[in-house]
């Protein structure tokens, strides 16, 4: 890296509106409304005055760009983020629901439906709870799938004639003991405890 150059700075939000503005060749009272004076877009522009959401969202939409854009000058935000993230861990199926009450996201994976209310929550916090539910389900899955390749191996082992079990032979069935077999039957769960 040449030390020579000076650092990049960052274009301030002011800077942005009066970048976009004279690029599209639109005067301040054009990406104005209701509001939204010109006197006031030039004072933001100035960088005198801080504007409020509603300016934002009513300039952005005079210069075609999101209000996203326009604040922070990039059209994808966190939550866009963890959004397409979390219909990626899904089946493709991702339900996002918006009430005063607060958030629910219902989505699908392996054919079954899941579903996550946030009461008061935001959408941000609600998609970062709903990666961890993924996640830790994707975990469970991974576990479940190593589980079952080992009752598989212990199976051919128990079936083989040289494991020494009396009466093994090639072709028997295998019989695997269930969780609630075990525990119907405390001597068995006793000695296989021990």
């Amino acid at each position: 890296m040449d030390s020579a150059q000076p650092p990049v700075q960052e274009e301030s939000l002011a800077q942005r509106i009066l970048r976009l503005r004279t690029e599209r060749g639109l005067s301040q009272r054009e990406i104005g409304g209701p509001g939204v004076s010109y006197a006031y877009v030039s004072r933001i522009e100035k960088g005198e005055r801080t504007p409020s959401l509603r300016a934002i969202r009513t300039m952005a939409a005079g210069m075609g760009v999101t209000p996203e854009y326009l604040e922070t000058g990039r059209d994808h935000t966190t939550t866009d983020q963890l959004a397409a993230e979390a219909l990626r861990l899904t089946d493709g199926a991702l339900w996002i629901v918006l009430t005063r009450e607060g958030v629910t996201l219902t989505w699908q994976r392996a054919g079954d439906r899941y579903q996550l209310d946030q009461p008061g929550g935001n959408l941000t916090e609600t998609l970062y709870a709903t990666l961890d539910h993924v996640e830790e389900l994707l975990r469970l899955d991974v576990e479940e799938e190593r589980i079952q390749t080992r009752r598989e191996e212990i199976g051919r082992e128990w079936a083989a004639p040289e494991s020494g079990r009396p009466g093994a032979r090639p072709g028997a069935p295998t019989i695997f003991p269930t969780i609630g077999a075990i525990s119907r039957c405390p001597d068995r769960r006793k000695r296989l405890v021990e």
